[in-house]
């Protein structure tokens, strides 16, 4: 059984309450979690949901009934053929990656009469290999993933590249905080933006985060 850490929950939501920037959403991962890690985040009015994989995702839904007061964003890499799944267990994905990802959750979200909220994941330093949409590119993909019917973009997500060098790594927060602005001009939807993990929300939410995804730090290690 996973129980969350109120000490640490309590100290979070401090630290929120003491910045300028207190409209943050706290998203507790769950992901490796049994069930009752997710029971004991609502308990604790930790209503927004982080999962990594859809099978293990769909597995706790199986055995366990969502709660109607969950909000469940996908944080994982989403694979085309899992879109499908997707789009009928979560509320938000926020690793829509590619236009061909965002095209099959259209076909998947229109199929079943929903409108999918997502996220646009950004290759933040634009590093070969990473998910996401390079800097450049994520104008002119978002114009055209806007006119798909059944998506709604409500904002950006980035896992910036680990650096040593604390002020490069700020950075990627601040140049993240400025695409999702410049976005917003032409989607309003657009007013979200996740980043900071447990190891560097603080930095992320004085770069403007709105939605930061903890887990270790409210849960502990991640089971392997």
């Amino acid at each position: 059984m996973t129980t969350i850490d109120t000490k640490a929950l309590s100290k979070l939501r401090k630290k929120i309450s003491h910045s300028e920037n207190k409209n943050v959403t706290i998203i507790a991962v769950t992901k490796t979690h049994p069930f009752s890690a997710i029971e004991s985040a609502i308990e604790n009015k930790v209503y927004n949901i982080g999962e990594n994989k859809v099978q293990e995702t769909e597995q706790k839904l199986k055995e366990y009934n969502k709660p109607k007061e969950m909000v469940l964003h996908l944080i994982g890499h989403l694979q085309k053929n899992k879109a499908g799944k997707a789009v009928k267990i979560y509320d938000y994905i926020q690793t829509v990656d590619s236009l061909e990802l965002a095209k099959k959750i259209q076909k998947k979200a229109n199929e079943i009469n929903k409108t999918q909220k997502i996220y646009m994941q950004i290759n933040i330093g634009n590093i070969k290999g990473r998910y996401g949409f390079k800097t450049k590119e994520i104008y002119e993909a978002a114009k055209t993933i806007n006119e798909l019917e059944n998506i709604s973009i409500e904002g950006v997500m980035i896992i910036p590249p680990l650096t040593s060098d604390e002020k490069k790594y700020i950075n990627y927060f601040t140049e993240a905080k400025k695409i999702q602005k410049k976005l917003k001009k032409s989607i309003k939807s657009c007013k979200e933006i996740s980043m900071g993990m447990s190891n560097d929300y603080e930095h992320a939410i004085n770069e403007g985060a709105t939605h930061i995804r903890i887990g270790s730090a409210l849960f502990g290690e991640r089971r392997k």
